[in-house]
This record gives structure tokens, sequence and C-alpha cells, in this order.
């Protein structure tokens, strides 16, 4: 997939969020998906093919528990690194400044925050809420098979 055309599909979703962006949006993700399980194989990390949704679904998950297991409302949809998109950004959205030293210099930093608000949201904590709702729906039925299969082998 190029570059171009992944642009396009993010830019459009951002300006409109629809059915036909969504599944854009998802259409790349599987893309990704698929690559980075292909990386993982020729790397012999996985030696075996498994499913592309569950490679996907752990590695989004995995990124948001070793970010200190911060909740989706905390966690950042964009880092700003110079002080003219912090403004111009600043005048619609609520930043947090990050100012840390590193080498003898100040760096400085800029996250856009969303305060939970759904309109705010962009793609990252939106996707993870919902593999989050998902992953709590699968746990429901999870426990339900789990409790049948114990009942079946008792009969």
């Amino acid at each position: 997939m190029s570059f171009n055309r992944l642009w396009k599909f993010y830019s459009n979703a951002i300006e409109q969020f629809c059915k036909e962006t969504a599944r854009n949006i998802h259409e790349v993700v599987n893309y990704y998906a698929l690559r980075y399980q292909e990386l993982v194989v020729k790397r012999n990390v996985i030696n075996d093919y498994r499913e592309v949704a569950l490679i996907a679904y752990v590695f989004l998950f995995d990124a948001h528990y070793q970010a200190n297991g911060m909740k989706v409302r905390n966690l950042l949809e964009k880092i700003i690194l110079n002080q003219e998109e912090a403004d111009i950004v600043g005048k619609r959205n609520r930043l947090h400044k990050i100012e840390f030293s590193f080498n003898g210099r100040t760096l400085r930093a800029w996250s856009v925050q969303h305060d939970n608000c759904s309109e705010k949201k962009e793609l990252y904590p939106t996707v993870l809420e919902d593999l989050f709702n998902k992953r709590a729906v699968f746990k429901v039925k999870f426990a339900l098979l789990r409790k049948n299969k114990e009942r079946l082998e008792k009969l």
C-alpha cells in the first residue's frame, strides 16, 4: 500500500467519518497487520502462520498496557514538537506541555488531549476502546462456553 493512499485514507477519516472511511481504515489496519505478521515470521519470531486479527489485536492491546496501563482517556492523541504548530493546534484543543532536559538541552513537546470527549478522539483511542469492548464481550462468551464444556464433561 503506497504512502499516498494511506495518507488519503487517514485524511478522509479525520475530515468526515463514515462507513466508507471506516472500511478504508480497516483495510489499512489489515494491510499493516499482515505486513507485521510477515516480518515476524520472516525473522523467525513466530514460526507458524497465525491469524492476522489476533496479532493486530495483541499488538495494539499490548501497546496500551505497556503505557503503564493508562486508561484510554489518558492516551496521547498526537505529539507536537514545534512551537508554531502548538500555537495553531492550541487554539482548537487543550494541550499538555511536556518539558525535560536531555544532553544539556531543554526539550519541549505538547500532547493534544481529547478529555474523553468522543468528538475530539481520533483513530488510536477509538480503536483501543472498540477493542476493549469487543474483548469484554468475548470474555463473557468464553465464560459461558467454559461452563458448558465443564457441564458436558461431567455427563
